[in-house]
């Protein structure tokens, strides 16, 4: 998972995406709330995350251009 965060990160250098994934990260409030720390975090875990997501796609299919719902 860090080593997908630090992919993230890298990419978060050349193409904005933070505002985005705060907005996502910002969703409705759950039974437990997360720390303070841990909520600083969950843009750079959904990065993560998204970025790990994306990897996977490219390994089932390495001629995949664009992600459908069939996918």
């Amino acid at each position: 998972m860090q080593e997908s965060i630090n992919a993230y990160e890298r990419l978060e250098e050349e193409i904005e995406f933070r505002p985005i994934l705060e907005d996502l990260a910002a969703g409705p409030p759950l039974d437990a709330a997360p720390s303070k720390e841990t909520e600083n975090r969950l843009p750079l875990i959904f990065g993560g995350v998204s970025t790990a997501l994306a990897r996977t796609f490219k390994l089932a299919d390495a001629e995949l251009k664009a992600v459908y719902t069939r996918e």
